[in-house]
């Protein structure tokens, strides 16, 4: 799949159940260890669960609102539990890459963790990842600690950096 050149957009919107098997798709381009779709319905069965995704749109074409098949170039799943949250993931397909979406779906994330009730939300992210730290960093997260063997993908390698973030308006004193 190559990013269309012409005159497409990026819209956020809900994660549906229909969005499930592509979804899957999209974690697998960006993951070695890829959710299913099964294991993304799990994750959506849990109360304060939500996802967002990039969806492509063209123009001529009614992106909001609209549902079944659609492009999802990245997505990110939050799940907010009392005043905390954790982004569980956030993937952008490699051919969408260095176009903000990124930036656009972690802000997202965090305004639905504060519209839930969240005051900080948390994240790990693989040490060697340079690009996603970065990303964090300029958004405001700090080094909250580290997890050992925290993947087991070599990939990654198996050390995750734990990032946190306090939400706008919020003190979590």
């Amino acid at each position: 799949m190559t990013a269309p050149t012409g005159s497409e957009n990026t819209v956020l919107c809900a994660l549906v159940k229909s969005d499930l098997q592509s979804a899957a798709q999209l974690h697998s381009r960006c993951f070695a260890d890829g959710w299913s779709s099964e294991t993304l319905k799990k994750s959506f069965d849990i109360v304060g669960t939500l996802g967002i995704g990039a969806c492509q749109c063209w123009e001529g074409e009614r992106c909001e609102g609209r549902t079944g098949q659609r492009t999802l170039s990245g997505l990110a799943i939050v799940r907010a539990i009392g005043d905390q949250a954790d982004l569980l993931t956030i993937c952008v397909d490699p051919d969408y890459r260095g176009k903000g979406i990124g930036r656009r779906l972690l802000a997202a994330s965090e305004e639905a963790a504060h519209r839930l009730g969240a005051a900080i939300i948390f994240l790990e992210v693989a040490e060697n990842n340079e690009r996603a730290t970065c990303l964090y960093r300029q958004a405001g997260y700090i080094i909250a600690g580290r997890r050992l063997n925290y993947y087991t993908d070599p990939t990654y390698g198996a050390t995750a950096v734990v990032m946190k973030k306090t939400l706008a308006g919020k003190d979590t004193e």
